[in-house]
């Protein structure tokens, strides 16, 4: 209908594709039919482009590329990339349309993008039938891509056999050799398939060939443990004891693998069971390092020595395995348990490091010394206490480890599990014994309790300073801090040791000069400041700032702690009773606080009520607000430069301060002795809910203060503020 209503056959989209191609590309042979009939071309427009013979290749429908074959489509069109019709159908596997193409007079052998021929690309797929049908039509069956890759070799890959068979009946050769080494038959033997191999070395295939890396087919097979794969290479003659690169023989390359069975085919047939890497690692050592125990037990059986070492290193099978059941084969064939490498590491130093407890208790019920010390004084407990490794520290522990042997930087095996905070290892060494105070403390190395203070590890830093109370071993110089410590931390236990130990009451620490009375009042550590009291401790002391401990407790809200130092003797005035402990707890909004601090001024108290109400307002919490007007706070009452609550209140913004004192009469346009009212300290804080609500009271927007500042010029450059302003009609 629309080809007769005028559209243009060949219109295409911006992806080039046109009507004909997608009718090709679904494989609608009657559209593509009407579609010809309607004078669409075959052909493309521009040279390069995808044409409705390569959809329908693609697509793989022979009634379609009939139709467009018959039309003229060029059977050797390319699009951009080089690949014709004739590729896409042999890189898809699509017999029929291949066949149709080869008798159009496609040339068989046209390389595509890769350079590769159809007979290369449909062979890696393993299509037999368009292997065939391109075999027949005369494609080389020798044929290379760039890489130096064969059809033989891609059909190699596939482990397609009755493809490889046909490119052997082809007159295929067999041993050619790729760029990278690889053959057929290593290919074969890399990929596990046994059937391709074998029929590869019934066609004469060398079965030592080897790669650039020296691995031959045995070793690849080996490494895979393809037995039916080794039984045809070795039948075939191929060289069992034949190395890699890297030294490898396919024993060893079956050991690594822990492929028991093919460990046994290859010592059945001789292979040598103590030959050597370059590094010295036997096929015993690579099953040890697998964990496989029957493979080493197989090795073993045919002489392989228990007790072989790597050239620099000089560790042995036993050291490397990390599975139990193999070490006790290595054990009962006679490994030496106690045997050190090079850097003086045992088996049992390797395994308590590691966290293997399982291998622990074995290597030590066989006798290995619990201990032994490498090149740098570790011993097992050390590196397992080191690792935080809870549960081999205990058994290590249970076997008589050493806890006060130390490594040699003087360290016992304390000092690593304090540094990384291992707490359950380090109260398990404690329980034993361990010394705080450890050789690299006498050196001159940091004491120990200094790692859990640093790192804020607060569990830690308790359970060593409770050690060393205990043992009395806290020096005087780190008592001051400890203290300070166990204060912050309500750690009342640790106080009163510390007290009775000596530690000074009073010693002020940090930039702000805080006492440990201080830290507990602030903390609300009713029980620590309880027994600083009692020691003594300097109630009326003094921060940086001029603060006293009960400062601190009063502006925290701690009102059991704020009675207690009241009971104590602390100062409750102050020269400027704005830093007082009341006007701190006002400000803070601890309304309770502040009703007890009252209570203790008595009459004093009350010719404080109106300085309370201004402290509230600077903390806009409402229930202290109450509180200061329950007690007869004048809300019209000014500071020195003429500030009122409510003017406060709107400097920093606190909507519900600001709506209490207008309920209370706040007088909402009243100046100070600059001139400026409350909503023009709201506009220049930049609060614009302030603004609003004082806008909505009735505040008036024209007033002017002393510099003749509105509140608008006054709101700067904050947006919403001016806004607000601007809708009032204020003029700048």
């Amino acid at each position: 209908l629309l080809l007769d209503a005028g559209a243009a056959p060949d219109a295409a989209n911006k992806g080039v594709w046109t009507a004909l191609m997608r009718a090709s590309v679904m494989g609608y042979a009657d559209t593509v039919q009407a579609r010809l009939e309607g004078g669409a071309h075959a052909e493309p427009q521009r040279q390069g482009e995808q044409t409705a013979l390569m959809a329908a290749a693609y697509r793989g429908s022979v009634a379609t590329a009939r139709l467009l074959l018959a039309a003229g489509a060029d059977v050797n069109a390319a699009d951009k990339g080089g690949d014709t019709a004739l590729m896409l159908a042999a890189r898809l596997g699509h017999a029929g349309v291949l066949a149709l193409l080869l008798e159009a007079g496609a040339p068989p052998d046209a390389p595509g993008r890769d350079g590769a021929t159809p007979l290369l690309v449909t062979a890696k797929k393993g299509y037999v039938t368009c292997v065939r049908r391109l075999l027949e039509a005369g494609a080389a069956a020798d044929a290379v891509n760039p890489r130096g890759f064969t059809p033989l070799m891609c059909a190699a890959a596939s482990g397609s056999v009755d493809a490889v068979q046909l490119l052997l009946d082809a007159g295929a050769p067999v041993d050619v050799v790729a760029s990278d080494g690889a053959t057929a038959l290593l290919l074969a033997a890399v990929l596990g398939r046994g059937a391709v191999l074998q029929c590869l070395l019934r066609a004469g295939a060398d079965a030592n060939t080897v790669s650039k890396g020296g691995t031959s087919a045995l070793i690849a097979a080996a490494g895979g443990g393809f037995i039916d794969m080794l039984q045809a290479l070795l039948a075939a003659g191929a060289r069992i004891d034949d190395k890699d690169a890297q030294g490898c023989t396919a024993l060893m390359e079956a050991a690594r693998g822990g492929h028991e069975a093919a460990v046994a085919l290859l010592l059945a047939a001789g292979a040598d069971v103590n030959a050597t890497m370059p590094s010295g690692a036997t096929a015993l050592m690579l099953a040890a390092q697998k964990g496989s125990a029957a493979a080493a037990r197989l090795l073993l059986a045919a002489g392989a020595d228990a007790n072989a070492r790597l050239t620099k290193e000089g560790a042995t099978a036993l050291m490397l395995t990390e599975d139990t059941e193999t070490a006790t084969v290595l054990l009962e064939a006679g490994a030496q348990v106690n045997a050190a490498a090079s850097g003086g590491a045992t088996a049992l130093l390797r395994a308590a490091a590691v966290d293997n407890e399982v291998l622990v208790r074995c290597l030590l019920a066989a006798g290995a010394d619990v201990n032994s010390r490498d090149a740098n004084g570790w011993t097992p407990l050390l590196h397992a206490a080191s690792q935080g490794h809870v549960d081999t520290v205990r058994l290590l522990l249970a076997a008589g480890a050493d806890v006060s042997a130390v490594n040699n930087s003087g360290w016992n095996a304390l000092r690593p599990a304090v540094i990384n905070n291992h707490v359950e290892a380090v109260r398990l060494l404690l329980a034993a014994g361990a010394a705080v105070l450890d050789a690299a403390t006498t050196a001159g190395s940091a004491p120990m309790l200094t790692y859990p203070r640093l790192q804020k590890h607060h569990d830690m830093y308790a359970l060593l300073l409770e050690a060393m109370l205990t043992q009395q071993l806290l020096p005087r110089e780190n008592m001051a801090d400890a203290l300070a410590w166990a204060a912050e931390q309500g750690n009342a236990t640790a106080v009163r040791s510390l007290l009775v130990a000596g530690a000074p009451l009073d010693t002020a620490a940090g930039e702000r000069r805080v006492t440990p009375l201080m830290q507990a009042a602030r903390g609300g550590h009713a029980e620590v400041v309880h027994a600083l009291v009692q020691a003594g401790a300097n109630v009326g002391a003094r921060d940086s700032e001029g603060k006293t401990a009960l400062v601190y407790a009063a502006a925290s809200g701690h009102v059991a702690v704020t009675e207690q130092l009241l009971d104590a003797g602390a100062p409750l005035r102050e020269a400027n009773w704005f830093d007082s402990p009341l006007c701190m707890a006002a400000i803070a909004g601890h309304a309770d606080a502040v009703r007890l601090l009252l209570d203790r001024l008595g009459a004093e108290g009350e010719e404080l009520r109106d300085v309370l109400l201004l402290s509230a307002a600077i903390g806009g919490n409402v229930a202290t607000l109450r509180l200061a007007r329950q007690e007869g706070a004048d809300v019209h009452w000014r500071d020195a430069g003429g500030r009122s609550a409510l003017m406060i209140a709107a400097q920093c913004g606190h909507e519900d301060a600001i709506a209490f004192l207008l309920g209370e009469g706040a007088d909402i346009d009243a100046a100070d002795a600059t001139g400026r009212t409350p909503l023009m300290y709201a506009a220049s804080g930049g609060h614009a809910g302030a603004v609003k609500l004082l806008m909505e009271r009735g505040a008036n927007v024209r007033a002017t203060d002393k510099g003749g500042n509105t509140a608008l010029r006054l709101a700067d450059k904050n947006a919403k503020v001016v806004a607000l302003l601007f809708k009032a009609g204020l003029p700048w």
